[in-house]
């Protein structure tokens, strides 16, 4: 089933890389999965990736292995299969003794068209909004200017400086960005050496390195995490002295150059939040901005099953 998992997935316009069994399946047994195929005249229609929350086995979350999950139907999909799953989602999983369901909602602009049906019938049966997270995402064909400091820093003179899109460099600049977040943040990579390793050989063509190189030593860098029209910055590092050398604007103005000669539509720099979801750094948040970003958000919407009365699961669907 897997194989046709993931051929669904490459047909549809609303699945990434990380919705793939491929993708999900590596995490191996640090998740327990329930994810479920939506299948109408004996074909997949729509597929859910979940798994149970780690410390919770009554909990599902569509997906905690990934930035975001929600139901990924065909690009075919008129609304209606949207619809029609989410209370029958629900009800699958009230069968199986769950008690919450989480969904982290795809942010839109990943979608080329609009595709709210599925949260708008879990908002009807009860579904409610439990975490927001801010990204700075930049419209390609909508570009603000730099900011005065962004083209102040791109101006300095850094002789030696080289940009490199190469993922041989990413030993190097996983060192780099384990001791930036361990010195700055007290904290790590979701993923080890040998994780992201292996992500990146298993799709080449979707996750790259950016790099700040000056005599083959590593000054900063930005992992990438792409899909087919959105390329989304997974992880940023850099050492000391490529910020005294403002490394990191030379590499993301590099990338978005790039990303836009590419015919991308929109270049997400990630969410700016705090262990706390409440909390925003803001200076993170504005250095971002200052390349022509504007917020975007990812959202997390919860839903108690116990609480769900599907006697009436119909009723939010088919009401005029």
């Amino acid at each position: 089933m897997s194989k046709d998992w993931d051929a669904f997935c490459d047909l549809s316009q609303s699945a990434t890389f990380q919705h793939t069994r491929k993708f999900l399946n590596y995490h191996g047994q640090r998740f327990q999965d329930v994810s479920l195929l939506v299948i109408v005249n004996g074909e997949i229609s729509a597929i859910f990736p979940a798994a149970l929350h780690p410390q919770d086995g009554e909990w599902v979350i569509s997906h905690p292995g990934a930035a975001f999950g929600s139901l990924i139907t065909n690009t075919e999909s008129r609304g209606k299969v949207a619809l029609d799953a989410a209370p029958l989602i629900i009800e699958k999983y009230k069968e199986l003794g769950m008690k919450k369901l989480s969904v982290r909602e795809i942010p839109n602009f990943y979608n080329p068209v609009p595709r709210d049906e599925f949260a708008y019938s879990l908002y009807g049966q009860g579904a409610f909004v439990e975490t927001v997270k801010l990204s700075s995402t930049i419209d390609l064909r909508n570009k603000s200017s730099l900011s005065s400091r962004r083209k102040r820093a791109l101006s300095r003179n850094t002789p030696g400086l080289q940009i490199v899109n190469d993922i041989r460099h990413l030993a190097d600049f996983w060192e780099v960005l384990e001791e930036n977040l361990f010195s700055r943040h007290r904290s790590k990579p979701v993923h080890d050496i040998h994780e992201i390793q292996f992500l990146a050989r298993e799709f080449p063509d979707l996750i790259q390195l950016w790099c700040a190189m000056d005599s083959n030593r590593i000054l900063g860098g930005v992992l990438l995490f792409n899909s087919s029209h959105v390329w989304h910055c997974q992880y940023i590092g850099t050492s000391d002295v490529g910020r005294e050398l403002n490394a990191l604007d030379f590499v993301f103005q590099e990338m978005i150059t790039s990303a836009r000669d590419k015919g991308l539509r929109y270049f997400d720099f990630g969410t700016s939040n705090l262990s706390d979801w409440r909390l925003l750094n803001r200076g993170l948040f504005e250095f971002k901005s200052e390349f022509g970003g504007t917020g975007t958000l990812y959202t997390q919407i919860s839903i108690s099953i116990a609480d769900v009365d599907l006697s009436n699961k119909e009723i939010p669907i088919n009401a005029p």
